[in-house]
């Protein structure tokens, strides 16, 4: 049931989990539908929806984007028939397999947070969930000067990469940056 999801993710935010956030913080995959939005959950305001770029640093032909997506991690892309491009992960049945969307961009900023977290910890320091997500979401290397002309993707279509532009989140995320930028560096 949505509404239970919902509340049970609500009752997280509202908890404190972690010595250095007060609060939670969540975390979502935008959606691999390739439109114009962030998809449920990951579109809700209070969660952060991740897009996904593909090895060449676009996004990745799969990717929402644009209205309630928030930023960008590396989620591969298939080349050709290969698994060059993919991305190495566990799969099903605990055995793992070569995959591409945003539910493998998603972790890439998961594990940015929580080595975040970690450093804010060892550090002594305490963020609100706002500050936390204003440090996620600022501790970028921007996109939008890629996204111009056509790219072919790997179904055949050429993607209009302009219509990417402002929309793929405040840009790629950079653990060098979060950890600075925690630092107060």
């Amino acid at each position: 049931n949505t509404i239970v999801e919902y509340k049970a993710i609500q009752y997280f935010i509202e908890k404190k989990n972690c010595d250095a956030l007060e609060g939670g913080i969540v975390i979502f995959a935008a959606g691999n539908d390739g439109k114009n939005q962030a998809g449920y959950p990951a579109a809700y305001n209070d969660y952060i929806a991740v897009t996904g770029i593909a090895p060449d640093g676009k996004p990745g032909y799969y990717t929402n984007y644009d209205r309630g997506c928030n930023i960008a991690a590396p989620g591969g892309e298939q080349i050709h028939t290969t698994n060059t491009g993919m991305v190495y992960s566990l799969g099903r049945d605990d055995k793992y397999a070569y995959m591409q969307g945003t539910s493998m961009a998603c972790p890439h900023v998961s594990g940015i947070a929580a080595l975040g977290l970690s450093y804010a910890l060892d550090l002594g320091k305490t963020f609100t969930v706002d500050e936390f997500k204003t440090i996620l979401l600022t501790s970028v290397n921007e996109i939008d000067s890629r996204l111009t002309g056509l790219r072919d993707s790997p179904t055949g279509d050429a993607m209009n990469l302009n219509n990417y532009r402002g929309k793929m989140g405040t840009g790629v995320i950079d653990a060098y940056r979060v950890l600075m930028s925690i630092r107060g560096t």
